[in-house]
Order: structure tokens, then C-alpha cells, then sequence
């Protein structure tokens, strides 16, 4: 098993228990190695993206669903929370396991913007060690100015 934390590198746990931190190009380079040298060995986290929905969402929109794309099978989870490991997270999207993963959001309000942390693993337990953000906002309601005293 491979444990994947932190930032821009990926701290790994070796079943040796030893520890070394790999840029995510190294994992590729070593990925690719192992691959030609016959081994099949998965030590990529999945890769996330396509995430909806963005931007502004019409006013008086009480709910929408949040969703993305993997290029593996994977299992999301998210948060409002960011940096959260992928094990703190306590949201699974109720769609997930496959590549299309898509949750239901619920009381949304107009003049607010939603900021959802995502993080994925896929079947070998490779662990996204950082945050895929879904972000939105729900556009305000526009007054109409009151005329009065029109002749």
C-alpha cells in the first residue's frame, strides 16, 4: 500500500515503512518504469477534473449538484473545509466508485458563495494529497427601485 500526503510532492509509505517525498513527474517516471519492466504496480492517485458547477448560479436557486471526473475508478469524498486529509473527510458523494462522481447540494442561499475541497482514491489506495476545488456562488436578488410621484 501507498499513503499519499501533503502538498505540491507526495509523502509515500512504503510497506518498509520507510518515508520519501516524490514530485508527482517522479511518481509518473516511476509509474512508466515499473510498467515497461512488466510490473503492474498502480502508485498514481486519481486525477480529477471537469469539476461543476462554476460561476454564478441564477438567484432563488435552492439546491444543484456538485460533480466531477476522475481518470480512474475512484471513490470522492468532500469538505467545506479545506486541507483535509482524504481519511477526515466525513462527505462521500453519493454518487461515486467509477469516473463520474455527483452529490446533491441542499439549502443554497442567494448572495452566497460555496467552496467544496475535494479528494479522491482510487482501488490501489492512492490518495489525492491535495484539495480539487468546486467553487460557485448564487447570484443576489436584484430590487427594482420604487417609482413614485410620477405626473
Amino acid at each position: 500500500n501507498w499513503i499519499f500526503k501533503g502538498g505540491p510532492k507526495a509523502t509515500c509509505a512504503v510497506p518498509s515503512s520507510t518515508q520519501t517525498t516524490y514530485s508527482t513527474t517522479e511518481l509518473q517516471e516511476t509509474q512508466t518504469e515499473l510498467n515497461n519492466a512488466g510490473m503492474s504496480v498502480d502508485i498514481i492517485p486519481p486525477v480529477r477534473s471537469n469539476g461543476k458547477p462554476s460561476g454564478v448560479l441564477a438567484s432563488g436557486t435552492t439546491s444543484t449538484t456538485i460533480s466531477l471526473s476522475t481518470d480512474e475508478t475512484a471513490t470522492c469524498k468532500y469538505s467545506t473545509t479545506a486541507g483535509l486529509y482524504y481519511n477526515s473527510m466525513v462527505n462521500t458523494f453519493s454518487k461515486t466508485g467509477s469516473t463520474s462522481h455527483s452529490q446533491l447540494i441542499t439549502g443554497l442561499t442567494n448572495g452566497k458563495t460555496y467552496n467544496y475541497y475535494v479528494r479522491c482514491q482510487d482501488s490501489s489506495q492512492n490518495k489525492n494529497p491535495d484539495d480539487y476545488l468546486i467553487s460557485f456562488s448564487v447570484a443576489s436578488t436584484k430590487s427594482i427601485p420604487k417609482i413614485s410621484n410620477i405626473e
